[in-house]
């Protein structure tokens, strides 16, 4: 018989307390790896479309619908888009709810890195923010500008094409 009873109660009350402390940081550890992963293992769904065939940019907004009542339209101020020259991207959302939008430009021909620009909410579905785009060694460039518009409902990714002439 033991003759400290009182000695095995507490290693008793301390194994428990130690077996759901380690239980509790296993299932948080797990909580929060599966907080984290969620976004890569359940993607919002992603809505692309292309603007209305013959639209110019230089000529003025072009818009390019996902559906009758959802679209996005880009303007470009100034209209002559000049590498190297500061440009105002306006951008407008109708149909959804954008919390963000993204302006990523792609040259078609020619990797010219990532240039992606945030905007800013000014509120009723429109964006602005400012941006440049680098100097080629062509004469003539040809771009995508992509309009990435995060919402409540899913990602909506606009494409419009245009080109630039150096001068």
């Amino acid at each position: 018989m033991n003759a400290l009873p009182w000695i095995d109660g507490r290693a008793s009350t301390w194994r428990n307390a130690l077996t759901g402390g380690v239980l509790a940081l296993m299932l948080g550890g797990l909580a929060y790896v599966l907080m984290r992963s969620w976004p890569l293992l359940f993607p919002p769904p992603l809505f692309t479309a292309t603007a209305t065939p013959g639209c110019d940019l230089h000529a003025g907004p072009c818009a390019a619908a996902f559906d009758a009542t959802r679209f996005i339209r880009l303007a470009i101020e100034p209209r002559a888009v000049v590498p190297s020259e500061p440009l105002r991207l306006l951008v407008d959302t109708a149909g959804f709810t954008a919390t963000s939008v993204d302006v990523e430009f792609r040259g078609v021909d020619m990797n010219m890195g990532l240039i992606r620009h945030e905007l800013l909410d000014t509120g009723g579905g429109s964006f602005t923010g400012d941006a440049v785009l680098p100097v080629c060694i062509r004469r003539r460039m040809s771009w995508q500008a992509i309009v990435i518009a995060h919402g409540t409902d899913g990602v909506h990714q606009a494409i419009f094409n245009f080109e630039v002439n150096r001068q």
